[in-house]
């Protein structure tokens, strides 16, 4: 997955001009989306699946933060925390799309979380 996800950034990288209405940026996604699936379905270990998509969708967020498209971001960092909902990561990554958003409430809760998240992990 770690390959088709580069190829998948190296693509956005070369057509600047795509968006997330543009057929061609929708059908890179959903290819994508499909190889991560078969490599969730190839594996019997329920923990590693979940790794899978949390690493997936927070692969997803930081394409979207740099496009960005932080509505889509926050909606991919919803989906990671389902697969993981004290992942530290996701935490950080919501706080930081918050800011960006000038939605500075969402933002210090999200940080907020992230200590309490690193504190317990110490």
């Amino acid at each position: 997955m770690d390959l088709a996800m580069w190829y998948f950034e190296r693509a956005l990288n070369i057509c600047p001009k795509l968006n997330n209405e543009n057929n061609e940026f929708s059908q890179s996604q959903y290819w994508l989306e499909n190889a991560c699936e078969i490599r969730v379905r190839n594996s019997d270990d329920e923990q590693y699946k979940a790794i899978l998509k949390n690493n997936f969708y927070l692969a997803l967020v930081d394409i979207h933060k740099r496009r960005k498209t932080f509505h889509l971001a926050v909606c991919y960092c919803q989906l990671a925390q389902t697969y993981d909902s004290k992942c530290l990561k996701i935490y950080e990554q919501l706080a930081s799309i918050y800011e960006n958003m000038h939605q500075y409430k969402d933002a210090k809760i999200c940080y907020e979380r992230a200590i309490e998240l690193n504190t317990s992990l110490q």
